[in-house]
């Protein structure tokens, strides 16, 4: 099946433009625990014109020197700013040197991490470049 087809079933299957659940200030990454049960859904495919990603070590100023991939985007007049989960996508990334990476659009699969800290935090499952 070519590239083409797999597109217009993504472009099919996208969630409609509207924010990624509740909204919080920026990097708009997470939910309190309190709110999630007002969500009635843990997962949406999204279309976003331009994905950067961030290749860091957030902790390394405290010891922490484990590198982390984070993409940001804007969605539905927001900005996110999430960690990348897609173990495909997180090891290309973390390959490369500490920096950013500008990705054209991509298709987004968001998803709820497991709760930490009282909050919810909304990640990056599935990367899917439409080149």
């Amino acid at each position: 099946m070519g590239l083409a087809k797999h597109r217009a079933d993504l472009l099919h299957l996208v969630d409609a433009p509207r924010p990624l659940w509740l909204d919080c200030p920026f990097p708009n990454n997470s939910v309190p625990l309190r709110d999630v049960k007002k969500v009635t859904d843990s997962l949406r495919l999204i279309k976003v014109d331009e994905l950067t990603i961030q290749v860091s070590a957030p902790g390394e100023a405290f010891g922490n020197r484990k590198r982390r991939v984070q993409g940001c985007f804007r969605h539905a007049g927001r900005e996110y700013s999430l960690w990348v989960t897609d173990p495909v996508c997180e090891r290309h990334y973390l390959a490369k040197l500490n920096g950013a990476y500008r990705l054209g659009r991509c298709f987004l699969t968001i998803s709820w991490g497991e709760p930490f800290q009282e909050h919810c935090y909304k990640l990056i499952a599935a990367v899917i470049e439409d080149k």
